[in-house]
């Protein structure tokens, strides 16, 4: 029956649990009103409330703890009530009676609870009835002799159901309610005071106000209480003080740095002055007004900068004849330089005083010749990405990993989103680490300790010493785990020493090789399958397993060449696109370069055909060379150094370095600069 109950409870509070509270409600608003629900005893109302503040901030402990507190009360306020319910429906009156009074005790107006409780004393006999009546009596002195303030009244307004006219009891129900009431004031105070602090905490401090002067209306009798909200009190308004001078000073603020966006420094720096009329002491506005002097200085900065222009104009002429007719890559890189820089010049030049015809009409002469260098470089490029791709792909076939490895990363260097390069260059540095493993190449700093070990294993392998001679191949292994030589001689000396071991050993090689076989690495399982072939000879199948290592092409070359001549008559009507994916198949067929007799012409083919679709697209050139705060910065330093501030011009110049330490106009002119800084010294 109490499972029951309990799951009925269960079932009422989820249906009646109100949605999230919306509006203005906060957590502490929702969290206080559950405070005042639990107080008052309306215990499912305190769980709904706590409920709505664990919606908004699930790590609200007292909203955790408060709520399970109040759903107990509630659960066996609500429990007596069913037990009183069940009691009665089966008209056992005098056993629903004391689970009524429970009820009333825990909620004094539980309507139900009243109701079903005066049914039943209604169907008691007049004996019976003068016996509840002593009883509940006796019940209620002792609740209030113990304190229990709230279930005594509930007692004695139950004991007036069956007396009503017990005077008694009225006399004491009276005094009830106003100590009730008293308590009642006392945690209403505590409630204001409390939301007050938490609005304060949260930086509200208008809501805060409000608050303390509700608790303070409630005229609170404790001295120490009245002292915290006088306090409060006083401290809210002063921060409401300070939030008004914050705003105003935030206005202030945003209407001097929307002058000040605007060049208008005179209002700019009025507002920043109406800051510190406020605040004396207000950083940001003195900030502000240093950046306004500053901002004047660097208009006047600007206008002075426009006597070098001339200069520079100058300057851009000699830099765009030096950039004409250049031929390897190396020069056109440095013309492209020339060109760049002279267009910065130049365009400097037209900034600072428009009335220069000549710079603007050499800016427009410069643009046309760094987007004709420009072009002339990407062809030079493509040249040398398609010769390093052919000679590193030569060097592939022939297992020079070495070179190739050169080859496809001078590819990347230009190119760093070459596929093709980037494939065989991981496929190249894969072998080349197969073969660093198995020999130790000379410039390897191991080479020395390897050769001497190899001399001892070897020396003592022809003496017949075998352990000595595993000692030391075990020694080179140690060090180089695929060492090839150490492996052959170490199952040279199992077979003069253990030939079950061998047998067992050689067995365990032929099935590595046949695992490599299965993964494609054809070259690591070729060399398994021929230390074999050297050791034992007549080993069955060896041969097979070795021919198996170097399989014909999966595809008939005929099919490979019908593709690339598919490739080649595309190209030729201008349908590039098609044109690569074509030769993309015929690499893809067979990727070994040394089966494959178009995998090169293919690659070739592929670059020359990106090379025309990126000649049909918008392609972005940079025009200035470098940064446009370094090159600010410099022509700066070259107004100070004219007007012989050679101290401020170094430390302008000094700046450009550090944004582009290769700005060797800045360095020159900063050993200029020093130079007659010690003349003057001197």
């Amino acid at each position: 029956m109490k499972n029951n109950i309990f799951l009925l409870i269960l079932i009422l509070l989820s249906i009646a649990a109100p949605p999230l509270i919306a509006g203005a409600e906060t957590e502490e608003s929702l969290y206080i009103q559950g405070l005042h629900s639990y107080i008052t005893r309306d215990f499912k109302s305190a769980v709904d409330e706590w409920r709505a503040t664990l919606e908004l901030n699930p790590n609200h402990e007292k909203a955790r703890d408060g709520m399970e507190k109040a759903y107990k009360k509630y659960n066996i306020m609500e429990t007596h009530y069913y037990r009183g319910l069940s009691y009665f429906k089966k008209t056992e009156y005098t056993n629903a009676i004391p689970e009524f009074k429970h009820t009333l005790m825990i909620n004094p107006r539980h309507e139900k609870a009243l109701f079903y409780l005066n049914l039943c004393y209604q169907m008691l006999e007049q004996d019976d009835m003068l016996d509840e009546a002593e009883r509940t009596q006796s019940m209620a002195e002792q609740l209030f002799a113990d304190g229990e303030l709230r279930k005594a009244q509930a007692l004695y307004q139950v004991l007036l159901m069956l007396e009503p006219d017990n005077m008694e009891a009225k006399l004491r129900l009276a005094e009830l309610d106003e100590l009730i009431n008293e308590e009642n004031r006392k945690n209403e105070i505590a409630l204001h005071v409390s939301r007050a602090q938490q609005y304060e905490e949260a930086g509200k401090y208008k809501e805060a106000l409000q608050a303390y002067s509700a608790a303070q209306q409630l005229q609170p009798d404790n001295q120490e209480t009245q002292r915290v909200i006088n306090n409060g009190i006083q401290r809210t308004r002063s921060k409401l003080e300070e939030q008004k001078k914050e705003a105003k000073i935030a206005e202030l603020i945003t209407q001097g740095d929307t002058a000040f966006s605007v060049d208008d420094l005179n209002t700019a720096k009025n507002r920043y002055t109406e800051v510190l009329g406020i605040d004396p002491e207000n950083k940001p506005a003195q900030q502000r007004l240093h950046n306004v002097n500053k901002r004047r200085q660097e208009l006047e900065e600007q206008k002075l900068l426009a006597a070098d222009a001339q200069q520079q104009f100058e300057f851009g002429k000699i830099k765009y004849n030096e950039g004409d007719e250049k031929q390897t890559a190396a020069e056109l890189k440095n013309a492209l330089k020339s060109f760049q820089t002279a267009y910065d010049r130049f365009e400097t030049a037209s900034n600072l005083n428009p009335t220069l015809t000549n710079a603007i009409t050499y800016l427009s002469y410069t643009r046309d010749r760094i987007d004709f260098v420009a072009t002339a470089l990407e062809k030079k490029n493509r040249e040398l990405v398609e010769q390093y791709l052919k000679t590193g792909i030569e060097y592939y076939k022939v297992e020079d990993w070495r070179n190739a490895i050169s080859q496809f990363e001078k590819v990347l260097e230009i190119d760093p989103e070459n596929t093709i390069a980037i494939e065989f260059l991981n496929l190249a540095r894969r072998e080349q680490l197969y073969f660093d493993n198995e020999r130790v190449s000379e410039d390897s700093p191991y080479y020395e300790i390897v050769a001497e070990l190899l001399r001892n294993g070897k020396q003592a392998f022809s003496k017949q010493q075998y352990e000595v001679s595993e000692y030391f191949f075990n020694q080179i292994l140690a060090l180089f785990p695929r060492h090839g030589l150490s492996q052959e001689y170490l199952l040279r000396i199992l077979y003069k020493t253990d030939k079950n071991e061998f047998d067992a050993t050689v067995t365990r090689t032929l099935e590595d090789g046949k695992e490599l076989l299965s993964q494609k690495k054809y070259k690591p399982a070729l060399r398994k399958f021929q230390l074999i072939k050297k050791l034992a000879p007549d080993y069955p199948d060896i041969d097979t397993w070795i021919s198996r290592c170097n399989p014909p092409s999966p595809i008939d070359p005929a099919m490979i060449e019908s593709k690339y001549n598919e490739g080649v008559a595309l190209y030729n009507t201008g349908n590039y696109p098609q044109a690569i994916s074509a030769w993309q198949t015929v690499i893809a067929m067979d990727k070994n370069p040394s089966r494959n007799r178009r995998f090169s012409d293919a690659v070739i083919y592929i670059q020359r055909a990106r090379a025309r679709l990126s000649g049909t697209s918008s392609k972005t050139v940079s025009y200035g060379s470098g940064n446009a705060e370094s090159r600010s910065l410099y022509y700066k330093g070259v107004s100070e150094y004219n007007r012989g501030n050679y101290k401020q011009a170094i430390a302008l110049w000094e700046k450009v370095l550090r944004i582009d330490p290769n700005h060797a106009d800045a360095r020159r002119n900063i050993n200029r600069a020093r130079a007659r800084l010690e003349q003057i010294n001197n």
